[in-house]
């Protein structure tokens, strides 16, 4: 008789910890979900047309940082070309005289038989949302102008060819 009762009291504490961890964890994906995807900017984020690339989605979201601009490109038009250029986006901040550029790349490949699309990602880092006028993306031919490592290089506009 001893030994059903401690089944039992057994039973309901594991029952108890169960029920206590499913509010657990759903409250802490709410929060992590929460710090980890802000809402995008609701500043437009200008997309310059190229014929080699098509820049077809672009966001800008906050960052403690600064501003993370991602999107998507590929191919415009199956284009055959090879594509040795970047992403050069810059951002207008009021009171500067020069806006804010960094270069970057897409990630994975833009396929020539196949209209694939491929994401880019880059922060522009020291730059407060409340002085952000306009963000524009466009493609540049040429070599990327960052660093062999991966890392961007934050310089001003005016200073590239």
């Amino acid at each position: 008789m001893i030994r059903g009762n401690t089944r039992a009291v057994h039973g309901a504490a594991r029952l108890a910890r169960q029920r206590a961890i499913v509010p657990f964890v759903v409250g802490m994906a709410f929060l992590f979900a929460g710090c980890t995807s802000a809402p995008p900017l609701q500043t437009v984020v200008e997309t310059l047309p190229d014929k080699q690339v098509e820049i077809f989605w672009a966001r800008a979201y906050p960052r403690r940082d600064g501003v993370l601009v991602t999107g998507q490109v590929r191919r415009a038009g199956m284009s055959q070309a090879v594509l040795w250029g970047h992403l050069h986006v810059s951002v207008s901040i009021e009171g500067a005289t020069e806006p804010v550029s960094v270069d970057t790349r897409w990630i994975g490949r833009l396929s020539s038989r196949v209209r694939r699309s491929a994401r880019f990602s880059v922060l522009i880092p020291a730059v407060s949302i409340d002085s952000l006028r306009s963000i524009s993306v466009q493609y540049r031919t040429g070599q990327d102008t960052s660093p062999d490592d991966g890392s961007t290089e934050v310089k001003k506009s005016g200073s590239d060819a």
